[in-house]
Parts: structure tokens; C-alpha cells; sequence
């Protein structure tokens, strides 16, 4: 695991109030990059908020905090009989996708919508 020596982006947005959407969309874009990565190996993040993005000295994002993590619910489809916690109702409430909220299985598309809302409520404090 990379050392980095970073904030939040919740901390970030702090430190830089003025800071303009085309920045903010930036770091958006490398969290993106970590969340895919993670769908590329069948994870769920379960829990993508402004808090679990680490903005570096290098103004790179990197996702973090992968404790509520979980297979994704479309690759275990294919495998009956296998089983985790994808059901299990965790993350943050304000950035679950309705799926999650209910407890149902989630997949990528879960990660999708938390990380829409967080970009949301984050264009919404540089205004």
C-alpha cells in the first residue's frame, strides 16, 4: 500500500475554498480511476464519500478506506451458493443508492451512484 502523505477531500475543500469546478472535477476523475480499478477486480466500495477520498500533496486523489467493501453482486450470480455480506445495509446514508438503503445486493452501480452524489454535494459547496 502506498504512504501517502494526504487529507481528505472533505479537508481538501476546507483548505481551498476558493477552489473552481474544473480543479474539483479533476480529483473526481482520479477517484473515479480508483473506483473502476476496484470494479475491475469485482469489488464494492460500499461506502464512496468525500471522507474516503485522500487528496495528496501531488493534488492526486486516491479512494480509500475499503473496511465495508464486498464482492460484487453480479459476479457471485454466476457462482450459486456462494455468499458475503453484499446484502448486509453499510456505507453512509447520505451517499447509499436506494439499493443499498433497502439491503439489497448492490455491484458497481452502487459505487456509481454514491460517487454522483458526492460529486454533487461537493460542486454544490464550491458554488
Amino acid at each position: 500500500m502506498e504512504l501517502v502523505e494526504a487529507g481528505s477531500l472533505e479537508d481538501w475543500l476546507i483548505a481551498h475554498p476558493r477552489a473552481d469546478a474544473r480543479t474539483l472535477l479533476r480529483i473526481f476523475e482520479d477517484a473515479a480511476q480508483g473506483l473502476a480499478a476496484a470494479h475491475a477486480r469485482g469489488l464494492v466500495h460500499r461506502d464512496f464519500k468525500p471522507r474516503n477520498v485522500l487528496v495528496g500533496e501531488d493534488d492526486r486523489a486516491r479512494v480509500s478506506d475499503f473496511g465495508l467493501a464486498t464482492e460484487d453482486a453480479s459476479a457471485r450470480e454466476s457462482e450459486p451458493g456462494r455468499s458475503s455480506m453484499a446484502t448486509e445495509r453499510a456505507g453512509t446514508p447520505d451517499y447509499m443508492s436506494p439499493q443499498q438503503r433497502r439491503g439489497e445486493r448492490v455491484d458497481a452501480r452502487a459505487d456509481q451512484y454514491s460517487f454522483a452524489r458526492a460529486l454533487q454535494r461537493c460542486l454544490e459547496r464550491i458554488k
